[in-house]
């Protein structure tokens, strides 16, 4: 069974380092398991909290269900089903163009950017 390893993992005591400090004596720097536990739980806490802090929340560019239901919008105002082949082309620009790291910041940005990666001879007013 797992549960006495864990329990003895974590009543476990582990030396980091030795010194000599100013009165010549040797002092051990000793962690327990549990404060390994604690630490790693508190780095890992803190990593999910950054990464959900910079995903934001609310609809706006860079959270992909918005992003679709955007791109969406863009192909049925240029005149084209899903069907089309000029949505596999836009798809892929679109794509293209978030793998630098960007995102559009407005819709009409993404408008504009589908109807420019087809050149002239669809873009429109």
């Amino acid at each position: 069974m797992a549960i006495p390893h864990i329990g003895t993992f974590l009543n476990s005591t582990f030396t980091l380092f030795n010194f000599i400090n100013s009165a010549g004596e040797l002092v051990a720097v000793s962690v327990t398991g549990a404060q390994i536990v604690a630490a790693t739980g508190a780095a890992t806490a803190t990593a999910v909290g950054v990464y959900l802090m910079s995903k934001g929340y609310g609809p706006r560019f860079g959270h992909n269900q918005y992003e679709n239901e955007q791109f969406k919008s863009a192909m049925r105002e240029l005149g084209f089903n899903r069907t089309s082949p000029q949505w596999g082309k836009a798809h892929r620009e679109v794509m293209k163009y978030k793998k630098t790291g960007k995102y559009f910041d407005k819709y009409r940005d993404l408008l504009e950017y589908i109807k420019k990666s087809w050149g002239y001879k669809y873009a429109c007013s």
